[in-house]
């Protein structure tokens, strides 16, 4: 299986996209 046939059939998930994390996140979660 060739690895562009074999990504195709993947489900990928990136927590950082899926999220929608930016800056002010962080920023609150540092801040409490």
């Amino acid at each position: 299986m060739k690895n562009k046939t074999l990504h195709d059939k993947l489900v990928v998930f990136d927590g950082l996209v899926v999220s929608n994390w930016d800056r002010t996140i962080f920023e609150d979660m540092k801040a409490g």
